[in-house]
């Protein structure tokens, strides 16, 4: 191997005389060091785009078109665009790069990539825990969809009209023309009262009074509950296409769903008084920006809309390519989630200007704390002459939308379960796909409990408890894992390899101070006692065990490793004597040359040197270097015979 390695090196002083020869190199082997059978049975993105694509299909969920809209214009319109632009950029970019590109580079998920740091190696499972809390309560708000699409193919639109009304509620309907000025009365529409009631769930049927944690739940409701099914049907049919290698399904749900977005957002703004809506929804308000709860608002909702955290994107980033460009696609992701969010504001808002015009209300009564709701544009919609092919539209998008996002999620953690057993799966794609279909069903079974009503207060306290605590603690524990503990400087050269080049200071910095400074802001805000939280005793103690339930599996892996070298160990070298790299690195193998002393100091070396990071990044081991270079040799051989018989075949024709 010594002998091997020596002439190797000698290969590169003599060979390699400019970076074109390397690139030239590498693009006639078309070497793909990852298809090896472990890769091909996870499931590899080998399509261009593949790891954009895909995260493109699970961060566009229902909160961008929904959640976002109404952040904007409460907390000062443009200049909170602004604001949250820089946020995502400086705040969620950082995060994208740390957590897919030590899995790109260790090709592991989650569970096993934090075995970097052994004390914190039952991180992956909390964060596959996190992404069961995210994927339960979201697959209610899809059912909702399912509903409203089945109606308005097949039925009058019941929320088009006033039905069975509860005491205490006066309700309009959506042709009414009225202003309010009881307000001891509680004024619903039509549609409110059909979706507060009928869908949602969050009014009691026979009062109107809306249900608190410490009522006693309602009725079952028949409607939420086959919409659950048809919601897990479809999750395990996206599920079943990613964990396949169908990439190419992909970009075209993707595609579809954004030009959706795109002719529905056009078909608002034509609405008769949609400029009144846009112009509160742009309208620049610097004192409501530039506000504590603006801040907190902009950084829970930018983590919770990327889905940071989740162990997704450690997954996709362990099934990417290994020179794929990490930093490009971050900054994509934030683009398109940020357009997506601004053209799903522009929808609302214009729907909401055609509201106050078709009904003579002030626009401001209309934009109060969550009113931008699964209903809003189909209230303003189901009152044009198109609106049923408009409510199908919408409707349907929202169920692309969030199905895409639940069957990407669903796929990573049986992605997860199969990097740490793969002894159990044994590269059998029948079992694959029947664990993909069991955890539907076990999660079908699990979200009937919101079939229930007045179960939706529960759901919105576990996104809050996500959203605002759960999530910013991750990001914590993982800066300190990688930046800390494991090493920026290791970090940073390991990116080198991948990309090329190091990621810039920018970026470092605010990975090491901007943003765990954050989020500290952003969970103090919500753990330490506020004034202007106002929230019910049961709803901290069940937001706790929701926390508590998250981090269970780090908690008992760090214990049983303490408790296991507690003889061996004294202080804290129990928590930190095993600060190391992977033994081995994933469909790489590079343990025998990159734990190798004579290769480090050939690193350290030339970390400058363009040719042999372009080479080193595209390779697998020694072996495959010397049968590249082998290969490179037989392919000159076959061009120099190839330009000689031309030659000769030139020169018949000249002389004869």
């Amino acid at each position: 191997m010594k002998e091997k390695f020596l002439s190797l090196v000698s290969w590169y002083r003599n060979s390699m005389k400019s970076k074109q020869a390397v690139k030239n190199l590498i693009v006639e082997q078309k070497y793909n060091i990852k298809s090896d059978a472990r890769t091909m049975y996870i499931g590899e993105l080998l399509a261009e785009n593949g790891f954009l694509w895909t995260m493109f299909l699970f961060t566009l969920g229902f909160s961008n078109v929904l959640k976002f809209p109404e952040l904007v214009y409460r907390h000062g319109g443009a200049t909170f665009l602004c604001l949250y632009f820089f946020l995502s950029l400086f705040v969620i970019v950082p995060i994208y790069l740390l957590e897919a590109g030590i899995a790109q580079f260790y090709s592991k998920t989650a569970v096993t990539v934090y075995e970097i740091v052994p004390i914190f190696r039952g991180l992956g499972w909390t964060a596959m825990f996190i992404n069961i809390f995210v994927l339960i309560p979201g697959s209610l708000q899809i059912s909702w969809s399912c509903i409203y699409f089945f109606y308005s193919i097949f039925t009058n639109m019941p929320w088009t009209f006033c039905g069975n009304i509860p005491v205490g509620i006066v309700c309009y309907n959506l042709d009414h023309n009225l202003t309010f000025d009881n307000e001891s009365v509680t004024f619903l529409s039509s549609s409110e009262v059909y979706f507060e009631i009928e869908i949602q769930g969050s009014r009691k049927r026979d009062n109107g009074a809306k249900y608190m944690m410490s009522d006693s739940l309602g009725a079952f409701n028949l409607k939420i509950f086959l919409g659950l099914g048809l919601v897990w049907s479809l999750t395990f049919i996206i599920s079943y296409f990613i964990l396949n290698n169908h990439f190419k399904y992909v970009s075209y749900i993707c595609f579809c769903t954004g030009t959706c977005l795109i002719l529905l957002t056009i078909r608002s703004i034509f609405l008769p008084g949609s400029l009144k809506g846009i112009s509160m929804f742009i309208s620049p308000d610097i004192d409501k920006t530039f506000t504590y709860s603006s801040l907190i608002d902009g950084l829970s909702y930018s983590m919770y809309s990327s889905s940071v955290t989740l162990a997704t994107i450690s997954v996709i980033g362990s099934q990417n390519i290994f020179n794929s460009n990490l930093l490009r696609d971050a900054q994509y992701l934030t683009i398109g989630n940020f357009a997506v969010g601004l053209l799903s504001g522009l929808m609302h808002f214009s729907a909401l200007g055609f509201l106050s015009e078709n009904t003579a209300e002030h626009i401001k009564s209309l934009e109060r704390p969550g009113s931008i709701t699964l209903t809003t544009y189909i209230e303003a919609v189901s009152q044009t002459i198109d609106g049923r092919l408009l409510t199908i539209m919408f409707t349907l998008m929202m169920i692309v939308f969030g199905t895409s996002s639940a069957g990407v999620g669903l796929a990573s953690l049986v992605v997860c379960l199969i990097d740490n057993f793969p002894w159990l799966f044994k590269l059998s794609v029948l079992r694959k796909n029947l664990t993909s279909l069991v955890l539907c069903v076990m999660f079908w079974i699990f979200s009937l409990f919101f079939s229930i009503d007045g179960s939706f207060i529960y759901k919105s306290v576990i996104t809050f408890q996500i959203e605002y605590i759960t999530c910013p603690l991750m990001v914590i524990i993982e800066i300190l894992i990688v930046h800390y503990i494991y090493g920026t400087r290791r970090f940073r050269s390991e990116m080198k390899m991948i990309h090329g080049y190091s990621f810039s200071f920018i970026w470092i910095i605010s990975s090491n101070i901007f943003t765990p400074l954050l989020m500290i802001v952003l969970l103090s805000y919500n753990v330490l006692p506020n004034k202007t939280q106002k929230v019910s005793l049961w709803a901290k103690i069940f937001s706790n065990v929701i926390t508590v339930m998250s981090f269970t599996p780090l908690i008992a892996d760090a214990s049983y490793l303490v408790f296991k070298n507690i003889e061996l160990y004294k202080g804290f070298e129990i928590f930190f004597q095993s600060i190391k790299c992977l033994d081995i690195y994933g469909p790489y193998y590079k343990i025998h040359w990159l734990l190798d002393k004579e290769y480090r100091m050939k690193l350290i070396r030339n970390r400058k040197n363009p040719k042999f990071l372009e080479t080193i990044r595209q390779t697998e081991n020694l072996e495959v270097i010397l049968q590249i270079l082998r290969e490179n040799m037989i392919i000159k051989k076959n061009r120099k015979r190839e330009k000689k018989e031309t030659l000769q075949k030139e020169h018949r024709k000249i002389f004869f």
